[in-house]
């Protein structure tokens, strides 16, 4: 475990990574948009 993480508040962990990994899907999923459009740019 790292520090912090407790058995007791394991879900309070696990919510808190699970929300940091949506947001970056989303930042990523945004970025891969950018770079689509930024190639139609160059054509």
């Amino acid at each position: 475990m790292h520090n912090g993480e407790t058995f007791e508040n394991y879900k309070d962990v696990l919510n808190q990574y699970q929300s940091a990994l949506e947001a970056k899907k989303a930042h990523i999923d945004k970025l891969f948009d950018e770079v689509k459009s930024i190639k139609k740019l160059k054509v």
